[in-house]
């Protein structure tokens, strides 16, 4: 297998645009291309490296923005939700129960977390629809359906159960349009920026649930009525319109996917399109021949016709190949695992239930809860864009996982024992900022402990995203995404529906709970979690074939030296016993 070969040092750049793309053709035409070079250009390519500004340019950026569109569906709908089920217009409108009762959290935990068996469900079926039509085509249905689901919400009109079902219909696209987000931008990324490129994917998530949350103060603000919680819901119809209209229009076909259906001299097109470079330019030769390469290994031989039975069917459903390997369902177990993780650092119940547990914290009045969710927001947003750029291609996605994880842990701790300890206490109520009272040097650090928290935990919120983005084969990525992203959507429903009643029941425990959970995260990343940065999606086997060796390896030897010293142990005796027979 070749390997891509990449400098840092702009040699062979110098030359002019229109030569360098004379034999790269636009690949949003959907005539393949094989033009010949010329004779200077052949000689030219043969001996140039491929630029970092070439790898990393104008083109492949816009196009990753456009595509992680499809996590500010995520982002703005997660960030509105804790907003909307505070505004009284809303309220109003849908006849809520009193707040504090068992039947208000009934509803509201329903409204924060139907939305997510809309996305298992879009989740589950992203990868047929990425099998046969390509990300990029998949992305404009997941696109579609988020859209249906928004106009229902924003219409809904006081009907809770037409509500529910926008939600769920928009969870749909929601889920697809998040898994097939990442797997997108890693197709369309090289080894060396695929950590920045990915990682758009969450400074998207949090710039949308920077709009979304600064939306509710707004509207609580500056509008009246149920044109407040319309206004709110209606936002989600922007970026589904933008990426709807990128995937038609814009995006290139992903060049791992053209290869699979055999359309290799299309896969030559868009990589040159991508990278700069002329499609007779060695290193799209060779990127090209190892991502062909890669393909032929892990498709199975044609040379027997096609069973049409349901078991020979069955035997080649792509979830049933992912779980047939052994390596690759340890793949899988350890990206679902991730995905649990990401939310029981207790980062989706901050994010839904904000409001809520800044009036446990002793700050009352809704405006300015909803203005201090605003802040936290952006001080998420500020962290993960620092990271995404300059931390995670630079330090590994282990360091990161490691320190943010501590960093939370310890947050975590504080929290539970304040609101614990001011709980038994009772003075909450009495140290209320809104009353004019002072909360005290601990209530104003724990308050503080909030954004702390956001920034421990957007330090690498990033990483599982990208983790499993690149992890798998090109022939399992899209179903090996499927379920890691199945998983954290799982993990989200189950703590946005749990939080709001052990909120309400055991307090500061919720925080010790979280808190415990990142703890055992921190020993799961040092002993479990293989380093991929800097690596090629197709020498991803090596590094779980290195590691898995590895561990075989380690046990091996200490079962090897356990029995050394049994058969020294032996010996000893042996001698023993002869000696005192001799005796």
């Amino acid at each position: 297998m070749s390997t891509l070969i990449i400098t840092t040092t702009a040699q062979g750049s110098s030359r002019s645009t229109t030569e360098r793309f004379a034999t790269s053709p636009n690949p949003l035409s959907d005539n393949d291309s094989s033009q010949a070079p010329s004779p200077s250009s052949s000689s030219s390519s043969t001996t140039a490296k491929t630029p970092t500004t070439q790898l990393l340019n104008a083109r492949v950026l816009i196009f990753t923005i456009l595509a992680s569109f499809g996590a500010s569906y995520f982002g703005y709908t997660s960030a509105i939700v804790s907003s909307l089920i505070v505004l009284p217009s809303f309220a109003h409108t849908f006849s809520l129960p009193p707040p504090s009762t068992t039947a208000h959290d009934t509803i509201t935990s329903n409204i924060v977390s139907v939305i997510y068996i809309g996305t298992l469900l879009g989740t589950l079926f992203s990868p047929s629809l990425t099998t046969r039509l390509g990300p990029r085509k998949a992305l404009a249905i997941a696109s579609t359906v988020y859209l249906l689901g928004c106009i229902l919400q924003t219409f809904s009109s006081g009907y809770l159960a037409l509500m529910y079902i926008g939600r769920v219909i928009a969870g749909i696209g929601m889920g697809s349009s998040t898994t097939l987000s990442p797997l997108y931008i890693s197709e369309i990324s090289s080894p060396e920026s695929r950590g920045l490129l990915v990682g758009i994917h969450e400074v998207s998530f949090q710039i949308s649930a920077v709009i979304g949350f600064w939306m509710g103060f707004i509207v609580e603000k500056f509008l009246i009525g149920r044109v407040q919680y319309m206004v709110l819901v209606g936002g989600q119809l922007i970026p589904g319109i933008i990426l709807l209209v990128a995937a038609v229009v814009i995006l290139p076909e992903s060049p791992r996917f053209l290869v699979s259906i055999g359309r290799n001299e299309k896969a030559r097109d868009v990589l040159g399109y991508l990278r700069y470079l002329p499609i007779t330019d060695e290193n799209i030769t060779s990127e090209l021949e190892e991502i062909i390469t890669c393909h032929q290994v892990s498709v199975p031989s044609k040379e027997s016709p096609p069973s049409t039975s349901t078991m020979d069917k069955l035997r080649t459903n792509g979830y049933y190949l992912l779980f047939k390997s052994k390596q690759m369902r340890n793949r899988v177990f350890l990206g679902c695992i991730m995905m649990f993780f990401l939310n029981l650092t207790g980062a989706v119940a901050l994010n839904s239930y904000l409001p809520s547990i800044l009036k446990q914290l002793g700050i009352q009045g809704r405006s300015k809860a909803l203005l201090l969710t605003g802040v936290f927001s952006l001080v998420k947003c500020f962290t993960v864009t620092i990271s995404s750029i300059w931390f995670v291609d630079r330090y590994g996605r282990k360091v990161l996982l490691v320190i943010s994880a501590v960093g939370i842990s310890a947050v975590m701790w504080y929290l539970g024992s304040f609101i614990t300890i001011t709980d038994r206490t009772r003075s909450l109520a009495e140290n209320s900022v809104e009353g004019g009272h002072h909360v005290g040097a601990a209530g104003y650090f724990a308050l503080s402990c909030i954004y702390i928290f956001g920034i421990f935990f957007c330090l690498a919120s990033q990483v599982p995203w990208i983790y499993c983005a690149e992890i798998f084969p090109n022939r399992h990525r899209s179903s090996g995404v499927s379920i890691t992203t199945t998983a954290q959507f799982v993990a989200e429903y189950l703590v946005t529906k749990s939080s709001p009643y052990m909120l309400t029941s055991i307090k500061g425990g919720t925080f010790f709970f979280f808190a415990a959970c990142t703890s055992v995260m921190v020993i799961w990343v040092l002993l479990c979690v293989p380093e991929t940065k800097g690596r090629s999606l197709e020498s991803m086997e090596a590094v779980f074939t290195t590691t898995e060796l590895a561990r075989k390896e380690d046990v091996e030897g200490r079962v090897m030296g356990i029995e050394d010293k049994e058969k020294e142990k032996e010996k000893i005796v042996v001698v023993e016993m002869v000696e005192e027979v001799r005796e």
